[in-house]
């Protein structure tokens, strides 16, 4: 108890939203009984500096994942609420883990992804399931921008927007504003639409860029395409703007930091969110400048550049502070310049200990060239 009670508060926070699920298979699944602990042991353990307990959360996850394999094999147990939690807590666990292979908990989440699709939107609507999807939307989104296997991410369809936005109301603190549950919800339904838009953007960018000639047909669909989404992301900041919880500036307290003045955010989760927003439309502008679009972003890139790199050190603090950051520092690295990549790649070294999905093997290397912003 008194080692649970040293533990910082965003860990005992995501910890205590999973001790809220209740399954009736508690005790009885090694499956899941293994995912809890080995996730827990493993937070506990980074955050208490304590290498036996990393240690066995790897022993205890091995064992777990073997449970989870013949889970998935059985013609009842393959679709039980105890089954999909285990999956997404494993998950979990390799993307601040990490294993012998960098990308691992990407397969596992395209993995999950095929498991909800079969089991279907209704399984997903209402209690444990839709808590457990609400915990892990954001990475089934990144999993399918990042490494898109189809033209849309699932979570996008009609049948499934309506389970994405869903009440899970455990999740929200009872002390949350009232509009905040919207404003997250509204914020998911944005980002879900934004791997359509990679999946017709990056090739037509990496095309433009290479200097050949791409179908006017097909620029004109990217760029409609892109307007549409940016509008409505431009609609979610002004009501995140409501929320008052915009971001303050304060003095930095990394001596090897580069902006002397950074960005604090008040809440957390909501940080994320924000920077999740600056992320995306990095993209967005991007690509409509790249289609010739009549508005010139230049200077809002250069300040949505700066608000996501001003904010890492603040944003980065504690256990979970890289999870925080997965999404956005991963984007702002493709547009910052070659000096402001060099300290990115700082930042993950050190994130890296604590939530191995930011290991820089992940990344390119930084860039030669004159471009980016600082």
């Amino acid at each position: 108890m008194a080692q649970t009670n040293l533990a910082s508060k965003d860990v005992t926070t995501f910890l205590s939203f999973f001790g809220q699920l209740r399954f009736e298979a508690l005790g009885t699944s090694a499956a899941l009984d293994g995912a809890i602990c080995s996730l827990s042991l493993h937070l506990m353990g980074k955050e208490l500096g304590d290498d036996n307990l990393v240690a066995r959360s790897r022993t205890v996850y091995g064992g777990s994942l073997v449970a989870l394999q013949a889970a998935l094999r059985h013609p009842i147990k393959w679709k039980a609420s105890e089954t999909f939690c285990s999956a997404v807590l494993l998950c979990f666990f390799e993307l601040f883990a990490g294993t012998t292979s960098p990308d691992t908990w990407l397969h596992h989440a395209q993995g999950i992804a095929t498991l909800m699709e079969q089991r279907g939107p209704a399984a997903h609507a209402q209690g444990n399931d839709a808590a457990i999807l609400f915990s892990f939307r954001g990475i089934l989104i990144m999993s399918s921008l990042f490494f898109p296997t189809s033209e849309k991410c699932f979570l996008a369809r009609p049948e499934w927007r309506k389970v994405l936005t869903g009440p899970a109301r455990s999740i929200y603190s009872p002390a949350a504003p009232d509009l905040t549950r919207p404003v997250i919800n509204s914020f998911l339904l944005c980002l879900a639409d934004m791997p359509e838009v990679m999946w017709w953007g990056y090739p037509i960018r990496e095309a433009l860029l290479a200097g050949r000639e791409v179908n006017r047909k097909r620029i004109r669909h990217l760029a409609e395409l892109t307007a549409a989404n940016h509008e409505r992301f431009t609609a979610w900041y002004e009501d995140f703007e409501r929320l008052g919880v915009m971001p303050k500036e304060v003095a930095s307290e990394d001596p090897s930091s580069p902006y002397p003045i950074v960005l604090e955010h008040p809440v957390g989760w909501l940080g994320t969110m924000l920077m999740g927003y600056w992320a995306s439309m990095l993209i967005l502008q991007e690509l409509l400048m790249r289609c010739r679009w009549p508005v010139d972003f230049r200077d809002s890139q250069k300040q949505l550049v700066q608000n996501i790199l001003r904010s890492i050190e603040t944003m980065g603090r504690g256990i979970m502070g890289p999870f925080r950051l997965g999404y956005s520092i991963r984007i702002v690295y493709e547009f910052a310049n070659a000096e402001t990549q060099r300290w990115i790649i700082t930042m993950l070294d050190r994130f890296s200990k604590r939530y191995a999905a930011t290991d820089k093997g992940s990344y390119p290397s930084p860039r030669v060239d004159a471009q980016g912003y600082s």
